[in-house]
């Protein structure tokens, strides 16, 4: 069957789907199970659709333990567009209730050797989605010098550490922030950014951040300050 569109939200019966149900269908691209009963997801009907390219799962009572290992490694790594990634949330355990799913602890997720491969996967999209004229490792994004006007569309998952000094930034958009939300290092000195290049509440996507450098630029100190302290993880801001 040339089935490409199928619109399941809102299906509040609806916690599980068979692992053969799309075995026979090669050509769906857009899948909506979002508001529906899942507790888990089915990562394996998830790979098996090699033409996915639309996904919306958010609003679903996720059980977030080790059954969910598999799909937050497919989240991490996957190229499918999922539609509202951080509102895929956790319904239990109580400690995490509520927390987005690409939130929650990787060792809490991930035991023994699934950990080991959680990193192996994080390690070969960091090679594929490395931007060009950067280096790139895990956990590193470094691109400076590199005569860049405008952020890379692509990082690797998971970065913790983000360096683009000496560029010629005037922008920072939104969907950037959201590809590194777990970044606790940020570099952007010496590049041409004012007060207009970024909203106030972007720099709230960062709720990992804990040093932040956006010195030599067209930035007023005490609004920039004004913007980020709020940021409880931040221990140090460079503006100088």
């Amino acid at each position: 069957p040339r089935l490409q569109t199928l619109l399941l939200s809102g299906n509040r019966n609806l916690s599980s789907v068979d692992k053969d149900l799309f075995l026979n269908v090669t050509d769906l691209t857009h899948l909506e199970l979002a508001d529906c009963a899942f507790s888990s997801a089915g990562t394996y009907v998830l790979t098996s659709l090699k033409s996915l390219t639309v996904l919306s799962i958010h609003g679903n009572p996720f059980a977030c333990g080790p059954r969910m290992c598999g799909f937050r490694t497919w989240l991490d790594t996957t190229k499918v567009n999922v539609l509202r990634k951080y509102d895929i949330r956790c319904a239990s355990p109580t400690n995490l209730q509520n927390v987005p799913v690409l939130n929650a602890s990787i060792s809490y997720l991930c035991k023994g050797e699934r950990l080991g491969e959680y990193y192996a996967s994080l390690a070969q999209v960091a090679i594929s989605k490395c931007p060009y004229s950067c280096l790139c490792s895990t956990a590193v994004v470094e691109c400076p010098d590199a005569n860049l006007e405008r952020m890379p569309e692509s990082f690797p998952p998971q970065i913790n550490k983000l360096v683009m000094r000496g560029n010629a930034l005037t922008k920072i958009e939104r969907q950037t922030f959201e590809k590194v939300r777990y970044v606790t290092w940020l570099d952007l000195s010496n590049n041409e950014l004012t007060l207009d290049s970024f909203d106030e509440d972007h720099l709230m996507m960062l709720p990992f951040m804990k040093y932040f450098n956006v010195s030599n630029n067209l930035l007023s100190s005490y609004v920039i300050a004004e913007k980020v302290l709020p940021s409880t993880k931040l221990e140090e801001l460079d503006m100088s």
